[in-house]
């Protein structure tokens, strides 16, 4: 009977880090540093450099979209956009909200982002981000990061999107 025990328990030990990196993959351990970052993106005082919590939460959509399994052409704008910002020059943030909105498109059937309607103001353009931050910290802590990914994605391009150009 020992030498029962001892293999199932060693087979259940050999097992043991497999499990624990299955818990995660859901998505739902990044609902709370999403939240976090996002906030913190959000007060952002007007003249302090906001690149250091966009940073974070693009690196979190990056998480998100491996986690969820998303096309490979999602995949490398987001991790393009996330290594372009983590040089932090601001010199790599226009090239970086380009791959943001590319991926936006090919996660919306091509379209690209637009302001949602009746969006006109900053007051209403920071109401709406947060709805979508939101929606998506709901949806991780769900653990469904499929469903995080557009809304992520919508409140960094509320963010980082001129309203004037639309």
């Amino acid at each position: 009977m020992r030498f029962v025990r001892i293999p199932i328990l060693a087979g259940a030990l050999a097992l043991a880090p497999l499990v624990g990196q299955a818990a995660g993959e859901d998505g739902s351990d990044l609902a709370a540093p999403l939240r976090a970052a996002a906030d913190a993106l959000a007060s952002v005082a007007p003249k302090s450099d906001p690149m250091k919590p966009l940073t974070e939460v693009v690196g979190l959509l990056s998480q998100v979209v491996e986690r969820a399994r998303l096309s490979p052409d999602v995949r490398k704008r987001v991790d393009g956009a996330h290594a372009g910002l983590r040089k932090g020059a601001w010199s790599s943030e226009p090239a970086a909200v380009g791959e943001l909105n590319e991926a936006y498109a090919a996660l919306n059937g091509g379209r690209r982002f637009a302001f949602p309607p009746g969006v006109r103001s900053g007051e209403q353009a920071r109401e709406a981000y947060r709805r979508e931050v939101d929606r998506a910290v709901d949806a991780l802590e769900k653990g469904r990061p499929a469903d995080a990914a557009k809304p992520i994605l919508e409140s960094l391009l509320l963010v980082t999107t001129r309203m004037e150009t639309h």
